[in-house]
C-alpha cells in the first residue's frame, strides 16, 4: 500500500510525497528500501502498482520517497515564511508537543521555537500512543477490547501529562498519534480534558485558514498581519 501510494504520486510527476503521519512516513521509506535491495520484492511491488496505471520508476530507490511535515516546516525558508505569514498570536497560550514516533530532536526543538517565537510556551511528550496496534482492524471481539483498553490508558496518561504541565491542547506531530488520542477521547467519561489537534489542521490554523483549529480556545488571538 504505501508503495502503491508512491507510485501514484510519481505517476503524476512527483518524486516524493509529504505526510502529517510518521507511521506513513516510516512505512514508506522502509517498503522503498525493500524494494531497492530485493527484485523479486520490486517485481511484485510493479505488478501490484498496474491496475493504477503508476509505477515506481527507475530510481525506485530514490529517497527518501515519503517526507514528514515537521520537516518541511523547519526548513529555514519555510520557517521564515510560516512567520512572516502567521495570523494567529499564541501569546500566553500553553501546548503539549506530542511527538510520540517522529523522534528528529533538532527538528522538534526548531519547531518548539517556532511556536515560542509565536508566543506560546510549549512542552515536549514523546511516549509511544501504540501507533496501529490500537486501531479497530481485528474482528477478534477480546482483542477490540484490549485496543479499546490500550487506548483509553494512553488518553489517559496523555492528558494527565497536559495537566501537569497546565496545555491548553496536545499538538500532535503525527496523525496516527492524533487519531488514537481522539478514539481515547471518546471513550471517556471526562467532560474536561485537553482537546488534541494535529500538525497539519495546526498549520492551518496559524496561518488562518477557515476551518481549521475549530475546536481550540478562540481567545488565543487573530491578528490583521503577521504576529512577529
Amino acid at each position: 500500500m504505501p508503495l502503491r501510494n508512491l507510485g501514484i504520486s510519481r505517476r503524476n510527476g512527483y518524486s516524493s510525497f509529504y505526510s502529517g503521519c510518521q507511521v506513513c512516513v516510516k512505512q514508506t521509506n522502509d517498503a522503498v528500501k525493500i524494494a531497492a535491495s530485493e527484485p523479486m520484492f520490486a517485481r511484485r511491488a510493479a505488478y501490484s502498482l498496474e491496475p493504477f496505471d503508476a509505477k515506481l520508476g527507475a530510481d525506485t530507490a530514490s529517497f527518501p520517497a515519503a517526507i514528514h511535515l515537521m520537516d518541511i516546516m523547519v526548513r529555514p525558508e519555510v520557517k521564515e515564511a510560516v512567520l512572516s505569514k502567521a495570523v494567529r498570536n499564541l501569546k500566553g497560550r500553553s501546548i503539549l508537543l506530542y511527538n510520540g514516533c517522529y523522534k528528529d530532536a533538532e527538528n522538534i526543538e526548531e519547531f518548539k521555537s517556532i511556536l515560542n517565537i509565536l508566543g506560546a510556551e510549549v512542552s515536549l511528550y514523546g511516549e509511544c500512543c501504540g501507533g496501529g496496534k490500537l486501531r479497530n482492524a481485528t474482528p477478534v471481539y477480546s482483542e477490540r477490547v484490549e485496543n479499546a483498553n490500550a487506548a483509553y490508558a494512553f488518553f489517559k496518561l496523555i492528558n494527565r501529562k497536559a495537566d501537569e504541565t497546565n496545555s491548553d491542547y496536545i499538538l500532535a506531530a503525527c496523525s496516527m498519534c492524533e487519531r488514537n488520542i481522539g478514539d481515547g477521547i471518546e471513550m471517556s467519561s471526562r467532560d474536561v480534558f485537553a482537546p488534541v489537534i494535529g500538525l497539519a489542521e495546526f498549520a492551518g490554523f496559524l496561518l488562518g485558514i477557515e476551518g481549521c483549529g475549530n475546536l481550540l480556545p478562540d481567545d488565543a488571538g487573530v491578528s490583521s498581519s503577521c504576529c512577529v
